[in-house]
């Protein structure tokens, strides 16, 4: 009998094999092919994501899917989604996987965090998307203040048309109390901007965001020391300053 999908229904993290075969006979065409994917997670692209001229995760669009599809590809309207896990590069990169497991632990290292740790390059890390423009980011500024971590960023559309990008800032601790992640998103903001425009974005944290949790004392400790503080469009494309906490 077949095997029951306890912990999901896929077995496998890339496309079924006669997809991955439409998408090699359309390439085949020599016409321009843009895959859409329609899923709830992840989806391995290796074998052809270099052969497309693009790839759009659209989820689970609803029954206005079909022409937000349609803006988009048409040039109505930019794409300004942002991707809300990492997709790797081999299943193996991804956090062990029992199907059949009642309960399973990944503790810290999960998405971004263990390729971090890993030191594992994905094929798109969490945070990243396209648009039919470009942003540069410059002039990371930081400072602790009002008990938070207070920064700014310039983010310039360096394209042909407006757009939207989300900025995120992440932050890396000292790591020397306890073992703990190398970097994780702690603020974002979208900003719309016209080709050509610099816009300075602020974003702040509170510094008991940065606390740990001392299972030994059952107490919430903020580590001092030097916090990496870093500004991009995605968890890979950063820039970076630091600040003394």
């Amino acid at each position: 009998p077949e095997r029951r999908a306890i912990g999901g229904d896929r077995i496998d993290l890339g496309l079924p094999a006669t997809q991955n075969a439409l998408i090699d006979v359309a390439i085949a065409s020599g016409k321009p092919v843009i895959v859409v994917l329609v899923c709830g997670s992840a989806i391995l692209v290796e074998g052809w994501h270099d052969r497309v001229g693009a790839i759009l995760q659209t989820f689970y669009s609803g029954m206005e899917g079909g022409t937000a599809l349609a803006k988009l590809l048409f040039g109505d309207v930019s794409p300004g989604g942002k991707l809300p896990f990492t997709v790797a590069k081999r299943a193996e990169d991804y956090p062990f996987f029992d199907r059949d497991a009642d309960a399973i632990t990944y503790d810290l290292w999960h998405g971004y965090t263990k390729c971090d740790r890993d030191t594992v390059e994905p094929r798109y890390g969490f945070g990243h998307g396209l648009s039919y423009t470009s942003f540069a980011y410059r002039a990371l500024k930081a400072r602790v203040a009002n008990g938070a971590i207070e920064a700014s960023v310039a983010v310039t559309n360096t394209g042909t048309c407006t757009a939207g990008e989300v900025v995120q800032l992440y932050i890396g601790p000292p790591g020397r109390d306890v073992e703990r992640q190398a970097k994780l998103l702690k603020a974002f903001e979208r900003v719309i901007l016209l080709p050509g425009e610099t816009r300075v974005v602020r974003l702040s944290l509170t510094l008991d965001t940065l606390r740990w949790r001392d299972a030994a004392t059952h107490s919430w400790k903020l580590e001092s020391g030097t916090y990496r503080v870093m500004a991009g469009g995605s968890s890979v494309a950063l820039i970076e300053t630091s600040v003394t906490v």
